[in-house]
């Protein structure tokens, strides 16, 4: 959007996984983001802490209702993948995942080369990016989200010094 709108400002917005994602490129932005445009963004229902928060999808009626759907799609793109790029990874052992946690960590993990599902949500989550934030951010994120346990939100310390905005309500 910068090489195609180089006089434009850019905010960035994202709800869930992808408030997660443009939280953390900010952080990592820090005061290059200007460089690109990048004036702030707003993000809604962000999982900050992806251990916990990876956890909590595969329990109860978050299993249910979302999870099991979700890893369906996300087997069946794997088969695909498997066809493109056979032995890539292990297609037999994708096809007896149970949980997202157990397809991150035999899929996304191995794919993208991290030590397991647990080093790839600590690399991917925004949370430990929030004070190398410089442009302004709102985050807006319910206390009984039933996917991001409430004591994994960040604090106030987590923000302390960066332009970033944390509102939580019931």
């Amino acid at each position: 959007l910068h090489k195609k709108y180089p006089h434009r400002r850019i905010y960035l917005s994202g709800f869930s996984l992808g408030g997660n994602v443009a939280l953390k490129f900010l952080g990592e932005q820090g005061d290059k983001a200007k460089d690109r445009n990048l004036y702030g963004a707003v993000t809604m229902s962000v999982p900050f802490d992806l251990v916990q928060s990876g956890a909590k999808i595969d329990r109860g009626i978050n299993r249910l209702l979302y999870a099991n759907n979700f890893l369906s799609t996300l087997k069946k793109k794997a088969e695909r993948q498997n066809v493109a790029f056979p032995g890539t990874f292990d297609i037999e052992a994708i096809r007896k995942c149970n949980t997202m946690g157990e397809f991150d960590n035999e899929f996304i993990a191995k794919i993208y080369n991290f030590d397991g599902k647990d080093d790839y949500y600590k690399q991917s989550q925004a949370k430990g990016w929030l004070r190398k934030i410089e442009q302004p951010c709102i985050c807006v994120n319910a206390l009984d989200d039933p996917f991001i346990e409430p004591a994994s939100l960040p604090g106030d310390e987590d923000v302390q010094g960066a332009p970033v905005k944390l509102i939580y309500r019931k």
